[in-house]
C-alpha cells in the first residue's frame, strides 16, 4: 500500500456562522437534544439525592436566649404560689418571651447563624433582666458592670471564632441547660396551678337570703382601710412615737379602740374574714391547713358578705383598690376607682432588671414601674381620688384600701417625692414619720370634709387597719420568723391597729369595746344600727407563718394589752 493509499485523518469541520438570513441547518438539532438529555440527567441526579434531615436539634438550634429570658420570671413565680395566680404573670411573661425572641431574630440576621447569635445574646438577655437582682445581693456596681461588658465581650469573641462543631456543642449545652432549667421550675409551678383549680371553695352565707330592709337611716358608710397603721402602743413600740392623730380623732367626735386588734398576721387573712364577718377557718374549709397558698383567701376579697349585704340594703357599692392585686378591683363593685399601671408582681420583675438603670440614665425625669414609683402613682391617686367621693350619690358604701403607711417610704411630710430613705440621706424611722405625718394631714382634711356636712347628712365612718407595722426580726425574714417564740412586745407592734369609729350623734348604741377585734367591725354595725341579725364573733387573735397561712396558734393571751 502507497502513502497515497492509507486514509488521511479529517479534522471535524469548524462550525460555520449561519449566513443573514438563513435558516440553521436541521443537522444541529442532535447537538441540541443531547444537551436537554444531559441536562435531563442532571435533574434526575439531584432529585435523587436525599433531602436534608430535620431534628428536633436543628429546629431548636439558637433558642436557648428564649429560654432563657422566660426563666427568671417562671423563677420568680415559682417562689410567690401562694400569693401569685397565672393570670398575675401573664403580661410579664408574655411580653418577656415576645423581647427575647425578637432579640434572638436580629442576632441571627446579625451573625448569618442562630446558634452563633445566640451564643452573643444569652449572656445580654440575663444581664438584662438579673441587673439589679445581682446588686442587691450586695456586688458593688463597678464590679458587676465591669463583669457584664468582659461576659458579652467573650461571648462576641466566641461567637465569631468558635469553629462550627464547637458552636454546635455549646448551643446544645446551653439548650439543654434552660430546659433543665425551666421543667425545674414548672415542677413547682404546676402541682400548685393544679392545686388551686380543684381546690374546694368554701361558699359563706349559703343559702341565705340577705336582709333588704331596715328601719335606719341609711347613711354613707366609709370603710377606711389604712395598711399597717398600728394602734398608739403598736407605734410606740416600734418607733418611740406618739401619734397626733389620735387627740384629733377624738376631738372630732371619733371613738377610738385603744386596745384593738387585727385577727390574723397578714392584709390577706384579716381583710378577707372582717368583710365576709366569719372566721378564718371556716371561711377556706376544706384548703388543707398544709397548703401554702392565699389564692383561696383572696377569692373571698371578691363579693364578699359585708358588700352583699349594703347592696341588698340597696347601697351602691364604690371600690377604692390599691396597687396589691387582691383590693386592686372587686368583681361586685358598682363602680371601681384604681390607678391601674402593672400588677405587682410585673413591677417585681421590672425592679430586678437593668431597667430602672436605664430610665434614669435616658429618661431621667420618669418614673420606672418600681416598687417606690408604683407606691407613688397608687397612693396619690387614691387620696386624691377619696377627696372627690363624698360628691358620689348615695346610699353608698365606701371601701377604701389605701397603702398607707405602708412602706416603701417615697411621701416626706409635705407630700413631696423620695425615692428612697438611703437617697434623702435619712433612717428609715425617719421616713416613715415624715410619711405618717403626711398620711394624717390628707386624712384629717378628708374626714374634715365629711363632718363639715349637717349632722344629718353624716356618713358613719370606720377608720381601721388590716394589721400593724412590721417588727424588725419578720420584716428581715417574714417566711422563717416563729410566732409561737416571739417577744410580747413583737405580737402587740404587729397586731395593734387603729380602730375609731364615728356615727353621727354618737357611737353609744354600738355597743364597741376599746379591745374589740376587727372580725367584729360589720357584725356589730349590722346588728346594732341596721338592726340586721348578724351575731358578734370570737375576738381572738391567731399568728400563722407565711408559709402556713391555715395553720393558726392563739396569741390573744399573749398580747400585753388584753392582759
Amino acid at each position: 500500500m502507497t502513502a497515497t493509499d492509507r486514509p488521511i485523518p479529517q479534522r471535524p469541520a469548524e462550525p460555520t456562522a449561519p449566513l443573514p438570513g438563513v435558516r440553521p441547518s436541521t443537522d444541529a438539532a442532535p447537538d441540541a437534544a443531547s444537551e436537554h438529555a444531559a441536562h435531563d440527567m442532571a435533574r434526575a441526579r439531584s432529585s435523587a439525592q436525599p433531602m436534608p434531615k430535620v431534628t428536633v436539634g436543628g429546629l431548636l438550634r439558637g433558642i436557648h436566649p428564649v429560654l432563657f429570658g422566660v426563666y427568671p420570671v417562671l423563677f420568680l413565680w415559682s417562689q410567690n404560689l401562694g400569693e401569685v395566680s397565672a393570670g398575675d404573670t401573664s403580661d410579664v411573661l408574655g411580653a418577656t418571651f415576645l423581647a427575647a425572641g425578637a432579640v434572638m431574630l436580629l442576632a441571627w440576621l446579625a451573625f448569618g447563624d442562630r446558634a452563633r447569635g445566640a451564643l452573643f445574646v444569652t449572656p445580654g438577655i440575663l444581664a438584662f433582666l438579673l441587673y439589679n437582682h445581682v446588686a442587691r445581693i450586695g456586688v458593688p456596681v463597678q464590679v458587676e458592670r465591669g463583669a457584664i461588658v468582659a461576659l458579652l465581650a467573650i461571648a462576641l469573641v466566641l461567637a465569631l471564632k468558635l469553629p462550627d462543631r464547637w458552636i454546635g456543642r455549646a448551643d446544645t449545652g446551653l439548650r439543654i441547660l434552660a430546659l433543665a432549667l425551666i421543667v425545674t421550675t414548672l415542677a413547682t409551678i404546676l402541682p400548685a396551678v393544679i392545686e388551686k383549680e380543684t381546690m374546694p371553695q368554701a361558699v359563706v352565707a349559703a343559702g341565705k337570703t340577705l336582709p333588704s330592709t331596715t328601719t335606719a337611716q341609711k347613711r354613707d358608710v366609709y370603710w377606711l382601710v389604712f395598711d399597717r397603721y398600728g394602734s398608739d402602743r403598736a407605734l410606740q413600740i416600734g418607733y418611740d412615737t406618739k401619734n397626733p392623730l389620735t387627740p384629733w380623732l377624738k376631738a372630732h367626735g371619733f371613738d377610738v379602740l385603744a386596745d384593738s386588734h387585727a385577727n390574723y398576721v397578714g392584709t390577706a387573712q384579716s381583710l378577707s374574714t372582717t368583710a365576709n364577718l366569719t372566721p378564718l377557718a371556716q371561711l377556706t374549709k376544706g384548703v388543707p391547713v398544709t397548703s401554702n397558698s392565699y389564692l383561696p383567701i383572696y377569692g373571698h376579697l371578691q363579693g364578699s358578705l359585708a358588700v352583699r349585704q349594703f347592696q341588698a340594703l340597696g347601697y351602691r357599692y364604690l371600690h377604692l383598690g390599691s396597687w396589691w392585686n387582691p383590693t386592686r378591683y372587686d368583681s361586685a363593685a358598682d363602680r371601681n376607682y384604681n390607678a391601674d399601671g402593672v400588677s405587682d408582681f410585673t413591677s417585681a420583675v421590672v425592679e430586678s432588671s437593668i431597667v430602672p438603670v436605664l430610665s434614669k440614665a435616658f429618661i431621667p425625669k420618669a418614673l420606672p414601674p418600681t416598687e417606690p414609683a408604683k407606691h407613688l402613682k397608687h397612693n396619690t391617686y387614691a387620696l386624691d381620688k377619696l377627696d372627690q367621693l363624698p360628691i358620689e350619690s348615695g346610699p353608698k358604701f365606701v371601701w377604701a384600701h389605701i397603702l398607707l403607711p405602708h412602706p416603701p417610704y417615697i411621701f416626706d411630710a409635705e407630700g413631696n417625692y423620695i425615692q428612697s430613705p438611703q437617697h434623702a440621706g435619712i433612717s428609715d424611722t425617719q421616713a416613715w414619720k415624715g410619711q405618717l405625718e403626711y398620711t394624717n394631714k390628707r386624712l384629717e382634711a378628708f374626714l374634715e370634709q365629711l363632718l363639715s356636712k349637717p349632722e344629718a347628712e353624716q356618713p358613719i365612718i370606720v377608720l381601721q387597719a388590716d394589721e400593724g407595722p412590721w417588727p424588725d426580726a419578720y420584716a428581715r425574714d417574714k417566711v422563717g420568723f416563729n410566732w409561737a417564740t416571739a417577744s410580747a412586745d413583737q405580737l402587740e407592734m404587729k397586731f395593734g391597729i387603729l380602730n375609731a369609729w364615728y356615727v353621727p350623734g354618737g357611737t353609744q348604741g354600738l355597743g364597741l369595746r376599746q379591745d374589740q377585734t376587727a372580725i367584729n367591725t360589720f357584725p356589730t354595725l349590722f346588728d346594732k344600727y341596721f338592726g340586721l341579725d348578724y351575731p358578734k364573733l370570737p375576738d381572738t387573735v391567731y399568728a400563722a407563718t407565711w408559709a402556713r397561712p391555715y395553720s393558726s396558734i392563739d396569741v390573744t393571751d399573749r398580747l400585753p394589752s388584753l392582759k
